[in-house]
């Protein structure tokens, strides 16, 4: 009898670039595309861990030099409409 073997495609990950896996790179698949997905996209943290929100009681305030302070709770920016915009571009010699 005969085992029918089935390829596996692995999904692209993001590769983890330093030792406290706190920041990744895009793999290089990713990168054979005008737009790289969002959950390919490089990810860069400076901070030595992961910092405590409380999603309950989190608040994005932005006041200062603008011309209307606002706050909104993440509940409001997760019911916020979404955009997709290409915003980083690299062009190749030859296209």
């Amino acid at each position: 009898m005969a085992i029918t073997q089935t390829p596996v495609t692995p999904k692209p990950q993001l590769i983890p670039t330093n030792l406290g896996a706190r920041s990744f790179a895009a793999p290089p698949v990713a990168l054979q595309q005008h737009i790289v997905p969002n959950e390919l996209f490089f990810v860069r943290n400076h901070w030595k861990g992961t910092p405590g929100l409380d999603p309950a009681t989190y608040r994005l305030t932005v006041e200062g030099e603008v011309e209307h302070p606002f706050s909104v709770s993440f509940q409001d920016i997760l019911q916020m409409p979404r955009k997709a915009l290409q915003v980083t571009r690299v062009d190749h010699p030859g296209r």
